[in-house]
């Protein structure tokens, strides 16, 4: 069985980012689908979801589900949720994951949080999370409360997860420590435990995949030391 399984979830106005994400890590990802809700012009595999505004979110991550579940449920033993504007290091987060016991069903940073009708939900934020196998088969069993969970959760999609594997008494385990969002005041935070930075624009993500390249993986300090100053000349060329 392999590792896992990359999504990368995406929308045809999102192309410019699909193409950064494709472009930059997603050349070192060797399993990789692209999830999008229009046929792309791009030479990655991809499974295509009806077209869902904003606030259908919940709809459209639970059909994606439904669907990887079907497909290649039985292929993987982990699945990796990616947003587009997300870096992430594929090889570093395979060998991570061959090192998680058994019983790591649902992995993201639950730095942010919800209260949901009295219970509280601990949730992973959306722009990176991982589900395993077995997390995979519990959703797409309460496939049929798709309508329900929808109407409730909305553009809410991460916490509608975290609600449906709550329920199945699986919760999430949170790997803030590898995962940032990017800030000039996080940006500092990079080291070589990093495997996902998120909230990046198509120009910082290729300056980012640069800098793991140079670094090799985010290992030289004294490079990530002048990441920070190398994205505030970006803003004031207004280029990020």
């Amino acid at each position: 069985m392999n590792s896992a399984l990359f999504l990368l979830y995406t929308c045809r106005k999102h192309l410019k980012k699909t193409r950064a994400c494709l472009e930059t890590w997603g050349q070192a990802c060797d399993h990789l689908l692209v999830i999008t809700d229009e046929h792309l012009p791009i030479a990655r595999p991809q499974e295509v979801i009806a077209s869902f505004g904003y606030e259908k979110l919940c709809e459209k991550t639970l059909l994606m589900w439904n669907l990887i579940y079907k497909k290649y449920g039985h292929q993987y033993a982990y699945f990796v949720k990616v947003d587009d504007d997300t870096f992430v290091d594929p090889k570093k987060i395979s060998c991570f994951l061959k090192k998680q016991p058994e019983g790591a069903d649902y992995l993201g940073n639950t730095s942010y949080w919800s209260q949901i009708h009295g219970k509280e939900v601990t949730w992973a934020a959306g722009s990176m999370y991982i589900i395993s196998q077995r997390a995979l088969r519990h959703i797409a069993n309460l496939f049929p409360h798709l309508a329900e969970f929808s109407a409730k959760y909305g553009s809410a999609e991460d916490v509608a997860v975290a609600h449906l594997l709550g329920e199945q008494n699986i919760h999430c385990q949170n790997i803030h420590q590898h995962l940032l969002n990017v800030s000039f005041k996080q940006l500092s935070k990079i080291n070589d435990h990093t495997f996902s930075v998120s909230a990046l624009t198509p120009a910082r993500m290729v300056l980012l995949y640069f800098v793991w390249k140079i670094s090799k993986g985010f290992k030289s300090k004294a490079i990530l030391e002048r990441l920070s100053d190398v994205f505030v000349f970006l803003k004031i060329l207004k280029l990020s």
